[in-house]
């Protein structure tokens, strides 16, 4: 475990590479705009705000990177929302997939693991992955003429900003650090928040969209997997397979580890004061 003074010298250092890499965003002219799409509340939002960039763009991308577990609601959403809206304005989405050649719950079961929650292969094999796979080897991006990677995380999130780790991609915080005239500052900053977000979706789609993530994800709330229980026991009992399929269960379970953190299983009502988690953390 890391000491308090290295884990200060970490933030700094993460702190001064994201005011390095806002500087290049805005010093350069990209070859291409891309937005990485979750199709939650965040990228849905971003997906309306910055139309006027996107629309009739051939440089201009939505890319989804389906996990292939989405909440069918997140899959409704974008089927009726999103496409039909990126259809109507000539934007580019692409929906990508990982490299494996099933889902990340197959892939999970198959090597007898849950998502983890420190670790995040989740998000880095089956989101990241496939998203720089189709930058680098369909719109033949290199680090000679990088893209801006929109990501949606929000003013009341910002926490979660990281720089990026490719020279090819220059990861862009619009809901923070704004974007040219496509955003109003306040103090330097967008500051739009997640609530924001909700009625910037609610004003474009006419209806809010769902809270990004598997269905299983590690940050669900208690409340969503006892919402699952209750109307969908058959996908509830493919929960806790996964978990118990673990080769460390009960040791680590599907939202931790520790002999005070309950399994899938027993969650209860009475759980749910512990939950924290509001919004998709994998890429929202």
């Amino acid at each position: 475990m890391k000491t308090k003074e290295e884990r200060l010298k970490l933030l700094q250092e993460k702190k001064k590479k994201l005011v390095e890499e806002k500087e290049k965003v805005n010093d350069f002219e990209p070859s291409y705009q891309i937005l990485s799409f979750g199709g939650g509340v965040q990228t849905q939002a971003m997906l309306l705000k910055l139309t006027p960039l996107f629309k009739d763009n051939p440089k201009a991308w939505v890319v989804f990177a389906d996990t292939g577990n989405e909440h069918q609601e997140t899959y409704d959403y974008i089927k009726n929302y999103s496409m039909p809206y990126c259809t109507k304005n000539n934007i580019n989405f692409v929906r990508v997939v990982n490299k494996y050649g099933k889902t990340l719950y197959d892939y999970c079961f198959d090597k007898k693991i849950v998502p983890s929650m420190k670790f995040r292969d989740c998000t880095t094999k089956f989101k990241i992955a496939p998203i720089r796979k189709f930058l680098r080897d369909k719109l033949k991006i290199t680090r000679k003429l990088p893209c801006n990677m929109f990501i949606g995380i929000s003013w009341d999130e910002a926490g979660r900003m990281n720089p990026s780790t490719v020279k090819y991609a220059h990861n862009v915080y619009p809901f923070i650090d704004g974007y040219r005239d496509y955003f109003e500052l306040n103090d330097g900053y967008a500051k739009v928040t997640r609530e924001d977000c909700m009625k910037i979706s609610l004003e474009g789609f006419g209806e809010t969209p769902p809270k990004s993530g598997c269905w299983y994800c590690p940050f669900s709330r208690t409340a969503d997997f006892l919402k699952t229980k209750k109307e969908n026991p058959q996908l509830f009992k493919k929960i806790i397979m996964l978990e118990e399929n673990n080769s460390r269960y009960p040791e680590i379970k599907l939202r931790g580890m520790g002999k005070n953190t309950k399994s899938v299983r027993d969650l209860t009502d009475s759980d749910e004061s512990r939950d924290s988690c509001k919004s998709g953390y994998c890429m929202v």
